[in-house]
């Protein structure tokens, strides 16, 4: 998004490293904008999908937390192949992870949690569970949605898989 969450999460956690990814250019270059006036240098973000770049940047089970927040749904069947939540994102994330990671989502679009619960509850390495003990800060679309009145949806869920996904 605009670089709201990351900013607002890297400032909450500064002892902590914070990447971001995000898909579209001008995004991108708000995100960082508003990193480098925030002052959180603990915090970047790269311009690609993080299904692409997770691997190459997150360091093999160390990553103790994962937001997917406000992706896109891609509604047309032809466009599915974009879309973040799907199981390619479970192999990518899995060698990641530490024992006990968690994993955000949220979303304005009922679609798109249930497509989060169909991912997530397909391995054995995840469980939803009710909150995460960390606070989770608002993005950009979450406070345009409060104001008009969306419903936002929320999941958690936490990896109980060994650390690197063997």
């Amino acid at each position: 998004g605009k670089g709201l969450f990351l900013t607002r999460l890297a400032l909450a956690n500064p002892s902590v490293s914070i990447l971001g990814f995000e898909v579209r250019y001008k995004l991108t270059q708000r995100t960082l904008q508003r990193l480098e006036k925030g002052e959180a240098k603990n915090a970047r973000v790269l311009l690609g999908d993080a299904r692409q770049l997770l691997t190459r940047f997150m360091p093999v089970g160390k990553v103790e937390a994962l937001f997917v927040m406000f992706p896109d749904p891609w509604w047309k069947k032809k466009h599915h192949k974009k879309r973040v939540l799907d199981p390619t994102l479970l192999e990518v994330m899995r060698p990641l992870l530490a024992p006990g990671a968690y994993v955000v989502v949220r979303t304005d679009v009922p679609l798109v949690a249930e497509l989060a619960e169909e991912v997530f509850s397909s391995s054995p390495d995840f469980g939803a569970v009710d909150e995460v003990p960390f606070e989770v800060p608002e993005t950009d679309r979450e406070l345009v949605c409060r104001r008009i009145g969306i419903a936002i949806e929320e999941r958690f869920y936490r990896y109980s898989g060994s650390p690197g996904g063997a």
